[in-house]
């Protein structure tokens, strides 16, 4: 009965410590009123993201300003990208806004694609594609937190045919219906 009783307590205190409500705050500081600053929507909290949505004459920006864990070493051969007062900024060794980091989306007025990639605290990282505005893809560039990586130069598994086969099957082999061709 003492053992039985003894389980219960510490089951018991293991479920009131994980119903506790999260006490962090934020790092970001607060802004009074409704959350929103120009079209920057400002997350909760540290664990929800920021999508930062810009709209002028000639494109739409949709950039991600996901949460990291600490400021990145600041390297003086790298452009940083960051937002500040409603504009996306590119700098050389340096920020002095949110870096963007996560997913970015540019569109032309009429919202076909211009330029997809993705940042990592401020830098470009990984595959980023740039099309006309007719629509053809015209450039495809890979990243390396900010250095720009050389098709000789990229991993052994990104040239083998079969484990890109699914991006290969995913651009069309001819013009597309409606074009005149």
């Amino acid at each position: 009965m003492k053992k039985l009783t003894l389980l219960l307590f510490l089951f018991s205190l293991g479920k009131a410590y994980a119903q506790q409500p999260n006490n962090y705050t934020t790092s970001r500081p607060a802004n009074p009123g409704n959350n929103r600053v120009g079209n920057y929507n400002k997350a909760a909290d540290d664990n929800d993201y920021t999508q930062i949505r810009i709209v002028d004459s000639t494109q739409e920006i949709r950039a991600d300003v996901l949460p990291y864990k600490k400021d990145p070493k600041k390297r003086n051969d790298r452009y940083y990208y960051w937002y500040l007062g409603n504009l996306i900024h590119s700098t050389q060794g340096g920020y002095n806004g949110q870096l963007l980091n996560g997913h970015y989306v540019a569109f032309y007025k009429d919202k076909s694609l211009k330029e997809e990639g993705d940042f990592k605290t401020g830098l470009k990282d990984g595959e980023w594609k740039t099309w006309n505005q007719k629509g053809d893809l015209t450039n495809v560039t890979t990243w390396d937190e900010g250095v720009a990586v050389p098709d000789n130069q990229k991993p052994f598994w990104k040239k083998i045919p079969f484990v890109n086969k699914k991006d290969d099957q995913s651009q069309p082999a001819t013009a597309p219906p409606g074009s005149g061709n």
